[in-house]
């Protein structure tokens, strides 16, 4: 009887515990903080965030990190050239690596806060970029309120 008991609290301790974990909500949003403002495509993700867009209050320049075009070998800091596109716009670009333990390896970009990419992304559909011959795609449904009020709150 005790262990039939045990079975049954554990059953329900794990259910419990798996209806509890938020799934993640991958809907564009915008923070201001003190020193930055940030807009990402995912609010509760953690780690798990596919792309960040900061820029510094101070300076005014832009840093995007792609997280969610991650690969496992390169160096921190290694230059690489990545090619967005979003929509029907391309651009090349000179990026660097980014280091995360449970990403690897993902692509930076530094911008200024009047780059086109900006308003490319706010206005656009679907963000796509290639690094070592692999294509990753973000969809950009809803970065048009996060990343205009990235823009407008670091003025």
């Amino acid at each position: 009887m005790l262990t039939i008991r045990n079975a049954v609290s554990f059953l329900a301790f794990m259910l419990v515990s798996t209806l509890s974990k938020a799934e993640p909500i991958y809907v564009w949003e915008m923070n201001v903080h003190p020193k930055s403002v940030v807009a990402t495509d995912c609010s509760n993700c953690d780690e798990q965030r596919s792309i960040w867009v900061e820029c510094d209050r101070a300076t005014k320049n832009v840093h995007i990190s792609v997280p969610g075009a991650s690969f496992e070998k390169g160096r921190e800091g290694q230059n690489i050239i990545v090619t967005i596109h979003v929509d029907e716009w391309v651009s090349k670009r000179t990026a660097q690596l980014g280091y995360q333990g449970i990403s690897g390896y993902f692509p930076e970009l530094d911008l200024s806060l009047q780059d086109p990419l900006l308003e490319k992304m706010a206005r656009g559909i679907m963000f796509k970029i290639y690094v070592n011959g692999i294509l990753t795609e973000i969809p950009l449904t809803g970065s048009g309120k996060a990343i205009d009020g990235l823009r407008s709150s670091c003025r």
